[in-house]
Parts: C-alpha cells; sequence; structure tokens
C-alpha cells in the first residue's frame, strides 16, 4: 500500500478534507495518520468528492424557462407551482407537497429543494428521515 501525504484543508470530528496534487477528498480520520493517507483511499475519495462539487454546482444553475416547464405542477402570472414527493424511512406513507416560488427569483433544484426541506422539517419534525423527489 502506497502513502501519500496530504495537506489537511479542515477538518471535522470524524473526517478531514485533505488536498494532494490540487484534487480534495474527504477521507476518514481513521485512515489519516501522521500527515499520510493510502493512495487508493485518496483516489476514490476524490472522484466522490468531484462528483458531489460537480453536483453541487448543478443544482444552484439558474434553470431555463424549458426546464421550469417540464417541472411544474402549475403556474400563475406571478409564480411556479412545484409538487414534491417526500419518501420517510421510518412511515410506510409518502407525503407531497406543493412549493410556490415567485417568478421574480432565479430557480434552480437547490432553491426548490431547501424550500422543500423546510416545508417538511416543519411539519414532520419527528418523522425521522426522508428523501425529497421534484
Amino acid at each position: 500500500m502506497k502513502k501519500i501525504e496530504v495537506n489537511i484543508v479542515f477538518e471535522t470530528e470524524k473526517a478531514k478534507l485533505v488536498e494532494f496534487e490540487g484534487k480534495k477528498a474527504w477521507v476518514q480520520n481513521r485512515s489519516y495518520k501522521d500527515g499520510l493517507v493510502n493512495s487508493s483511499v485518496f483516489v476514490n475519495s476524490s472522484k466522490t468528492f468531484e462528483i458531489v462539487e460537480k453536483a453541487k454546482i448543478e443544482d444552484r444553475r439558474e434553470l431555463t424557462d424549458e426546464e421550469i416547464k417540464k417541472m411544474l405542477f402549475k403556474e400563475t402570472e406571478k409564480a411556479y407551482c412545484f409538487k414534491i414527493e417526500a419518501d420517510f424511512y421510518n412511515i410506510e406513507k409518502d407525503f407531497c407537497a406543493y412549493i410556490w416560488l415567485p417568478k421574480s427569483w432565479k430557480i434552480n433544484i437547490a432553491t426548490i429543494q431547501k424550500k422543500a426541506k423546510e416545508y417538511f422539517d416543519e411539519r414532520f419534525s419527528n418523522a425521522g428521515g426522508y428523501s425529497l423527489s421534484i
């Protein structure tokens, strides 16, 4: 097993964000020792880090009118309505919400998800975790 020397960018209680040759990766504390990380752990973690970062950027990208129209449940003169479904892990029933966003906002996936999360967290705070589908 080849070990590589990495720099710590950020650390939490359970993991460290490390950097090596311009690439970043989250590694668990148990995989990090004295500034060294197993090269295979770093390679796999850096691939995952890149995928997640690209997804975050894509989620923040402003949606085109055509993309919005495909996702719409309803539209008025001033607002869009999106139907969001939540699958709760501890409940055998799915729930849905209708999230209204003004047309004056820059609409992106992250905004829709944030509003849906606020809605479900407020109403189902004791229900455990859930996953959203737009």
